[in-house]
């Protein structure tokens, strides 16, 4: 295979991450105002990509398109333990939920917090609902269970073309 032949070898890949990442905790150590703007940028970023998602898909969903929706949770398994498994997966994929203790102390108005996390949730909520039923009505529910197959880089491949996967 030749992909295999031209990867480097996994030594060098480590060392690549483990520069990166000190440089990472360089900055933000030595400059925590360019961390916040870098942070704000790569934000702004995934929205971007996403709202790119939610636009495809909903052009789809226009055009007529909802035969993979029909699908609808066919297969989908019931054990409770697969379940609670995959609840677990997303909590600590998405590890922002447990930095907000640590950074209540920092909000200058924490009267505030119900209304900046309702109105958080919401959006993320939102987002997410609106990427997830963009991915269903562009792509067959057998392309989405492929292990090999990133999904965004698949929607977008499909509307962009090759130039659409660097950006997903």
């Amino acid at each position: 295979d030749s992909a295999k032949d031209d990867h480097p070898p996994w030594i060098l890949d480590k060392a690549v991450c483990l520069a990166v990442l000190w440089v990472i905790i360089v900055t933000i150590a030595t400059y925590p105002k360019i961390t916040l703007k870098v942070i704000n940028v790569v934000t702004a970023a995934k929205l971007i990509a996403v709202s790119v998602i939610i636009v495809i898909g909903m052009i789809e969903l226009g055009k007529g398109n909802v035969e993979n929706l029909k699908v609808g949770f066919n297969g989908t398994d019931l054990n409770p333990q697969n379940w609670g498994n995959a609840w677990n997966s997303v909590l600590w994929s998405y590890n922002g939920w447990n930095v907000v203790c640590i950074l209540l102390g920092e909000v200058k108005d924490p009267s505030l917090l119900p209304k900046i996390v309702g109105l958080s949730l919401s959006i993320v909520t939102t987002f997410y609902m609106l990427v997830i039923i963009s991915y269903h009505t562009v792509l067959p529910l057998e392309v989405m269970n492929n292990p090999d197959v990133a999904v965004a880089s698949a929607v977008a491949e499909k509307f962009l073309g090759k130039s659409g996967v660097v950006f997903f």
